[in-house]
């Protein structure tokens, strides 16, 4: 679903993409030239397939609808009523920064990647992933690794054992694609890939999150400038000084290995909410919210989505570039002055 006042070369590469992988596609727009633009795209398409349709308010948008994508209108504006579906994203006006863009369209899309200059990548040197001590010391608070401890066989306690083969996956792609791609035609011709501000919510301090400690090796190892903020949500006053999360936070706040996490204290998730509501939007970039612990609550969804972010419940998945599309945004710049 499509909805809005004009196009955009994000907006047609995702309309082709969702096409070609079955579904079916509605162009909405409001009545006037939009409108008539729209049926102008749509025209020759079977209608069951791509059909133009008039835009009405986003709280009537249909419950059917698992994608969606605007353009030209801001995240406040679509999602102070509604939570969005599944899969959704608006893009922005352009400014000298490039397209400002929320939700799920600030990241890369599978279709976006496919262009990529395969010779290029396949010319970039890959990268040796040596463990340092900071990284080592992370490895530790696996819990396959943490259950091995107590056994005398070497493999139980190697980290290829313990998950650290998706750590390794993800920055295979992170090192493929660290470097900037310059298009022709375009008025910020330098497009690039950089990681997203993430922040992790943590509401237990008996154990440290799998996906939390694996993104915190990713971190250590990228060739990216990794922006992470965590979240400890109702673990009490005594909550941060107490191990397991005392050592990591230890760990991931040195400033080593380019580990530079910020910590906020939420009491409870109402104070997470308000966090959302009042100082999400203001931050330089939208949040992309991960929850490695439990279901994303329908309100942090709707919240996280209206200050122009993206509320995840899994950080790795098996796809590539679904995993991209969870870790990066996309910079555009006018390159050199």
């Amino acid at each position: 679903t499509r909805r809005g006042s004009g196009g955009g070369g994000g907006g047609s590469r995702e309309i082709v993409l969702l096409l070609l992988s079955g579904h079916v596609a509605s162009l909405a727009a409001p009545r006037g030239s939009a409108l008539d633009l729209a049926e102008e795209l749509a025209d020759g398409f079977p209608p069951a397939l791509l059909q133009s349709v008039e835009a009405g308010p986003t709280i009537t948008l249909p419950a059917m609808v698992r994608t969606f994508r605007s353009v030209g209108c801001s995240a406040g504006e679509l999602w102070t009523d509604r939570v969005p579906p599944a899969d959704f994203g608006n893009f922005g006006p352009h400014s000298s920064r490039g397209r400002i863009s929320g939700g799920m369209a600030a990241s890369a899309s599978p279709f976006m990647l496919a262009q990529t200059n395969l010779t290029v990548l396949e010319n970039c040197s890959e990268p040796r992933f040596k463990f340092g001590k900071d990284v080592e010391e992370l490895t530790e608070f696996l819990s396959a690794r943490r259950s091995a401890a107590s056994t005398t066989s070497p493999q139980a306690l190697s980290a290829y054992a313990c998950g650290v083969g998706q750590v390794h996956n993800l920055l295979d792609l992170l090192w493929s694609f660290r470097e900037p791609v310059v298009l022709d035609g375009v008025s910020n011709p330098v497009v690039s890939l950089a990681a997203a501000h993430k922040h992790f919510i943590i509401t237990g301090n008996s154990a440290m999150p799998d996906d939390i400690v694996k993104a915190s090796i990713v971190a250590a190892l990228s060739p990216l400038r990794e922006k992470v903020t965590l979240h400890a949500v109702g673990l009490g006053v005594q909550g941060l000084l107490r191990d397991p999360m005392l050592s990591f936070c230890r760990i991931v706040q040195s400033g080593r290995s380019g580990l530079e996490w910020q910590v906020r204290e939420h009491k409870n998730w109402s104070e997470l909410l308000a966090w959302l509501h009042e100082s999400a939007g203001d931050e330089p970039e939208p949040p992309q919210l991960i929850s490695t612990q439990r279901q994303i609550e329908i309100e942090i969804r709707r919240r996280c989505a209206e200050s122009g972010g993206v509320a995840w419940a899994s950080l790795f998945v098996p796809e590539p570039c679904e995993q991209l599309r969870r870790w990066t945004t996309i910079l555009e710049d006018s390159g050199p002055a």
